[in-house]
């Protein structure tokens, strides 16, 4: 647990979130979006213009998109390569443990940089100011990949998937299952166990012991069980958003053994899409 989910302002942004996501309001917002995304879809004059051309879906799988990719990512992958060279040195380092969690926490300080960018006054600004919170952000987002790193987590990629394809679900089902999903995968290893029956069947006494009701332990588990199975692929609940955020998180374009692996390109990630 990090320094800043220990903190007094964590646990009133956490109850904050809560009394929102459980009020009139988020289900209001929540519906008016959806009614939205339906017009948009259903309109044939709009679809056109927001659907996806043909440039940028070639634009993930094109060689520059791929080499870019690689660059802007170099710092964090050399990043974290020294970290697990030197990682009981790094974990006994107060400063460096307390830099990790500043980076895990990148996206907060994003946030009050751009609420500061609109409440100072325009003359009071430089352009300098904001070259140096860019910098600083980023030296904070590559802090956090020393340790962890990429941002590719399954976990991540599940809550994405849901809010884009307008999935009310609970973050935390979405998290849990994610967590979850492989931790039986050494079963697998030890005695051929397929890992998803093996989490499934590990899974419910930590979800009992984590505060999840029966209901939703049981939703939890079903989605582990089932994110092997192809049939999960297209449903629209935590089944089928477990499932493709597993397969999106694959990080194959920054695997060392990319070319030896004897999956064929179509199963594999070459290109970030989240």
């Amino acid at each position: 647990m990090t320094l800043w989910q220990t903190s007094l302002t964590y646990q009133i942004w956490v109850w904050l979130c809560d009394v929102y996501e459980d009020s009139t309001l988020h289900r209001f917002l929540a519906a008016a979006g959806r009614w939205c995304s339906g017009q948009v879809e259903e309109s044939r004059i709009l679809r056109p213009l927001c659907r996806e051309g043909i440039a940028a879906r070639s634009w993930r799988d094109s060689f520059l998109c791929r080499v870019l990719s690689a660059l802007v990512n170099l710092p964090g992958t050399l990043l974290h390569a020294w970290y697990k060279a030197w990682n009981l040195t790094f974990e006994d380092s107060f400063f460096a443990r307390l830099a990790f969690d500043m980076g895990d926490s990148a996206s907060i300080a994003q946030f009050w940089c751009i609420a500061a960018l609109w409440c100072i006054p325009y003359e009071r600004w430089n352009n300098a100011y904001s070259f140096m919170t860019g910098v600083l952000l980023l030296l904070l987002f590559y802090a956090g990949a020393m340790r962890t790193g990429r941002r590719l987590d399954v976990a991540r990629i599940g809550t994405i998937i849901a809010l884009e394809e307008g999935l009310e679900l609970d973050r935390e089902w979405i998290y849990a299952a994610a967590l979850l999903h492989d931790c039986g995968k050494h079963e697998q290893y030890e005695n051929g166990t397929p890992h998803e029956q093996a989490s499934a069947r590990i899974a419910p006494e930590i979800l009992k012991d984590c505060g999840f009701d029966d209901k939703e332990t049981d939703v939890i588990v079903t989605a582990i069980s089932r994110h092997r199975d192809p049939e999960a692929a297209k449903e629209k609940n935590l089944n089928g958003v477990l499932y493709r955020a597993d397969k999106a998180s694959r990080a194959c374009f920054a695997c060392d053994a990319e070319k030896d692996c004897n999956w064929k390109d179509g199963k594999k990630n070459l290109t970030i899409r989240y």
